[in-house]
């Protein structure tokens, strides 16, 4: 995570200019690049949309609108701004970031049966749209940077990592002001070559988004049934081991 990366990413999306080649004019004198913070959040609202985050997700319960941010195209890239969002619409915004494109309405139903088992009706899934103009570099580019979250973690991940799995994610710390500890947060899917399943943890007021790759992680383990579930379910809360300001 790189906060520098993404103020970078938000100011080049407000240019009018975003080329890092200066142009010259007729006169061989650079000509100034412009910045506006509309033209950028015009930009990241197209891409919010295109991933389903400008919609609830689907699941068959009440839902919290989304908001795209609308202010500051710089602060809205590292994701602060007005973003928000439900840690379900974050779930079905990875899943098209694993599936490369793909975005699905989710749901809480696989079927329904009745008492004697005679099923009455299966969910197909339902498909919101595709996300077009990305090339497969771009994509390959955002899943080896995923990839190499999980890899290169073996203080969180280490058992994960030396087993047959290979998760793929991303931490984020939101923070909401400086009177309320920051929130920490990560999605990810796994297997990395061939993803089947998406998650996405929020740990409200949690400090950091260790403890949310933490538990993401112990996910992973009971799933794929890397760890015994004794281990993991304990009924009591775990040890902090890393630094409350850590990301």
């Amino acid at each position: 995570s790189c906060n520098v990366y993404f103020c970078e990413l938000g100011l080049r999306l407000g240019l009018d200019n975003p080329s890092e080649e200066e142009i010259l004019d007729e006169n061989g004198n650079p000509i100034p690049r412009n910045y506006s913070s509309s033209r950028g959040l015009e930009k990241l609202t197209d891409y919010a949309k295109r991933f389903g985050l400008d919609s609830v997700s689907g699941i068959e319960v009440p839902e919290t609108d989304p908001q795209i941010s609308d202010e500051d195209s710089v602060r809205s890239a590292m994701g602060q701004g007005t973003n928000n969002y439900t840690t379900s619409q974050l779930a079905r915004y990875i899943s098209a970031v694993a599936n490369r494109g793909t975005v699905y309405d989710l749901t809480l139903i696989d079927h329904i049966e009745t008492v004697d088992g005679k099923v009455t009706m299966k969910q197909k899934p339902k498909i919101k749209n595709t996300v077009e103009g990305i090339s497969q570099n771009t994509w390959d580019l955002v899943h080896a940077g995923m990839r190499g979250v999980v890899e290169n973690n073996y203080t969180v991940f280490g058992k994960l990592n030396n087993s047959e799995i290979q998760l793929s994610g991303k931490t984020g710390t939101a923070q909401q002001s400086t009177s309320h500890p920051d929130h920490g947060l990560f999605v990810g899917f796994a297997p990395s070559n061939n993803p089947e399943l998406a998650m996405a943890i929020r740990i409200a007021n949690g400090y950091s988004s260790t403890f949310a790759a933490e538990v993401g992680n112990g996910v992973m383990e009971y799933y794929y049934e890397i760890t015994d579930p004794a281990e993991l379910i304990t009924g009591t809360a775990k040890k902090v081991t890393v630094s409350a300001h850590s990301d």
